[in-house]
């Protein structure tokens, strides 16, 4: 999981309405003031909420309260860890610089007549963009939407320290994770034993009543539009096109339980351009791969990532410091097939422009005035392991269920205008919607990669200096008619939507820092 990058605070207005199984919220997006912080965790929400997408680093924030009367919060959510907690009102990063809070709310124990302080200084947890948090382990009322969270049933992590990372500050805005349980910090570190731990927050909505499975969905959309949703408790069929398909999740054991991560069987990466179908993998290729919405970008295999690069004649960009293509590129009618499951396995279809981010002020103009936008894949690495972010989910519908270690995976209808045509879980083991189960387990036993790794590195570096502008690559994909976009005189928007066309002079800090800054979109 990663904390996300660049993120504008979301104000979220909840209408809770109680249905059979699950809840649905509304919210709708406030921007607040940015974030200086570089996480990239996120997931999406409660029951069903629509969730909105940072626009600058791709966070989804969750609109819930805790307490009694209730303390309002905007939590980040992320399927790659499982604690939910929230900062002190006391806490570091709340009280520096003459702040009154921190951006997603603080929690004040003794404005709370149903808090209970239940082990005091234990509870703590890192990341890998060097910032970490520490405090008590708290209990209280948890309300989300209609749907309440008796005090008792989580134990809540209460930040009072926040640590900076070396490049990121820490900015105090809490989170709540939906992994599996085996996750938690409290595991992690031996308060809690893996098969007693107290339930994340799926599994406290299965004791609240609301859903009748630890399971949910989720549909991020695409980068554009900003608004997805999680359905806790459901499946929503107007969201994805075409068949939902089961996988298993793949183990993961460590030394606290079998599974700890949600990886499937990736068989298979082909791109798609004017020209036809090119196959970026051997027939018999068969990794574990980590889905994770708290991950900007991808890890693939060497050779997957050094054809995709080649193929976009990217360019290693002074400002990011990682490999970068014109904007103008994510217009390209090019798209990149992942395959699960081996064959006959269900597959996603990620137009180019899902991989690129957003260009920044013109410090990423190459040499001719064309704007620049960073590539979100990166090569895997023993540390990462193999990663499909949300430049990939974004493309995708993905159902969990935790209680039965399944996953079903669908292409996503983006924005989707059609009525909701949501069926909840029922105890058992079936997925409502899925067609079909696929079985297919045969590939190597996962690393580590995935699990948090504070320090990981990527292997991009920066090929030009600080005050410098790179040339153009010649691509070898067949791009159409956006390569008669490119020069000085495109300065706007592409219909990507990702470049912000501010002007400035390029920055020789970024340089410096620009392999921490990348390594920052793929920290778990």
């Amino acid at each position: 999981m990663m904390k996300s990058s660049l993120v504008a605070v979301l104000g979220l207005a909840t209408m809770g309405l109680a249905a059979d199984g699950f809840v649905k919220m509304n919210l709708h997006r406030d921007p607040m003031q940015q974030s200086k912080s570089m996480l990239a965790r996120r997931q999406a929400d409660t029951l069903e909420e629509d969730v909105t997408l940072a626009i600058q680093g791709s966070a989804y924030w969750l609109d819930l309260t805790i307490g009694t009367p209730p303390q309002k919060f905007k939590l980040q959510l992320d399927t790659g860890s499982s604690d939910l907690w929230v900062p002190a009102a006391n806490a570091t990063a709340c009280v520096r610089h003459h702040r009154t809070s921190c951006p997603g709310g603080a929690f004040n124990v003794n404005k709370s007549t149903t808090a209970e302080i239940t082990i005091p200084w234990q509870w703590e947890v890192a990341y890998g963009d060097g910032t970490a948090d520490g405090g008590d382990y708290f209990t209280d009322v948890v309300v989300i939407g209609n749907d309440t969270i008796e005090a008792g049933v989580m134990q809540l992590g209460l930040a009072m320290i926040t640590v900076d990372g070396p490049v990121v500050q820490n900015d105090g805005h809490g989170l709540v994770g939906v992994g599996y349980s085996s996750l938690q910090s409290g595991v992690m570190t031996g308060i809690f034993e893996a098969d007693k731990a107290p339930p994340t927050l799926p599994g406290a909505l299965v004791k609240a009543g609301a859903i009748d499975r630890e399971a949910y969905s989720l549909y991020l959309n695409d980068f554009q539009s900003g608004e997805g949703a999680v359905l806790f408790g459901g499946v929503d069929s107007s969201k994805y096109t075409g068949e939902l398909v089961a996988l298993p999740i793949l183990p993961t054991p460590d030394n606290f339980s079998d599974y700890t991560r949600f990886e499937i069987a990736l068989t298979g990466i082909s791109l798609t351009d004017a020209n036809g179908t090119h196959k970026l993998t051997d027939d018999d290729f068969a990794v574990s791969a980590l889905i994770d919405s708290g991950t900007v970008s991808q890890t693939l295999p060497k050779s997957v990532y050094n054809a995709i690069l080649a193929g976009l004649g990217a360019s290693n960009d002074p400002y990011f410091g990682v490999p970068a293509v014109p904007c103008v590129y994510g217009d390209a009618n090019i798209y990149i097939t992942y395959s699960f499951g081996g064959p006959g396995g269900p597959s996603i279809d990620v137009q180019l422009s899902e991989l690129l981010g957003p260009g920044q002020p013109d410090t990423t103009f190459y040499e001719d005035g064309t704007p620049a936008c960073p590539v979100f894949i990166l090569e895997e690495t023993e540390e990462l392991g193999y990663i499909l972010g949300d430049s990939f989910m974004r493309s995708g519908y993905f159902v969990y269920d935790l209680e039965n270690n399944m996953m079903a995976i669908a292409q996503a209808r983006l924005n989707s205008t059609e009525p909701e045509k949501i069926v909840a879980f029922s105890s058992g083991t079936g997925i409502p919607g899925a067609t079909s189960t696929n079985t297919f387990t045969d590939v190597p036993t996962p690393s580590a990669g995935g699990a948090e790794q504070p320090g990981a590195k990527t292997t991009a570096a920066a090929s030009a200096t600080a005050t410098s502008r790179v040339p153009i690559g010649s691509p070898t994909f067949a791009l159409g008619s956006v390569t008669s976009e490119l020069g000085a005189s495109k300065t706007g928007s592409s219909s990507s939507g990702k470049q912000n066309s501010a002007s400035s002079t390029l920055v020789s800090t970024w340089a410096a820092v620009a392999g921490v800054v990348m390594s920052l979109l793929v920290i778990f």
